[in-house]
C-alpha cells in the first residue's frame, strides 16, 4: 500500500484490547499517530503498522492549501501526549485531517456505558415496586 497524503490510515490494535488504530498520511512512508508510549509524533509507515495490515479509510487531500493547512496541524499537536478520554488516536488522526479532534469509539464506547447506567437504573426501580 502506498497512503497518500491526508488519507486516515486504519490498522488492528496490537495487544488485549482489540479495536482499530489510526493516524495520518504525510507521505508514502511517513505517519502522523498518537501512541500510549510516545503521544502524537511522526513515524515510518511500518513502525505504524507494527506488523499489521493497514487500510486508507477516506481520500487524500486535493490542493497545496490542504497540504500547507494539514503541516500546519501536525505542527500544533505533535508532542501532545495521548489520553484515553481527551485526545487518543482517533483525536489526533480527525484533527491533524480536519482541524477538529473526534473519536467516534470513545462516543460509542461512552454511550454502552450510560445505556447500563440506565439499564441499571430502571431495573432497581422496577425492582422496588
Amino acid at each position: 500500500m502506498k497512503p497518500q497524503p491526508g488519507q486516515i490510515l486504519a490498522r488492528p490494535k496490537v495487544g488485549p484490547i482489540a479495536g482499530w488504530h489510526y493516524g495520518v498520511a504525510l507521505n508514502e512512508n511517513a505517519v502522523f499517530h498518537n501512541t500510549q508510549e510516545g503521544g502524537s509524533h511522526i513515524a515510518e509507515l511500518s513502525s505504524f503498522a507494527a506488523g499489521q495490515p493497514v487500510w486508507a479509510i477516506d481520500a487524500p487531500i486535493r490542493t497545496q492549501a490542504e497540504y500547507v493547512r494539514l503541516v500546519e496541524n501536525v505542527r500544533q499537536v505533535q508532542g501532545r501526549p495521548y489520553d484515553a478520554f481527551f485526545f487518543n488516536c482517533e483525536d489526533a488522526a480527525s484533527e491533524v485531517k480536519h482541524g477538529i479532534p473526534h473519536s467516534p469509539t470513545r462516543e460509542k464506547w461512552l454511550l454502552a456505558g450510560l445505556s447500563v447506567i440506565g439499564l441499571f437504573l430502571v431495573a432497581n426501580v422496577l425492582g422496588e415496586n
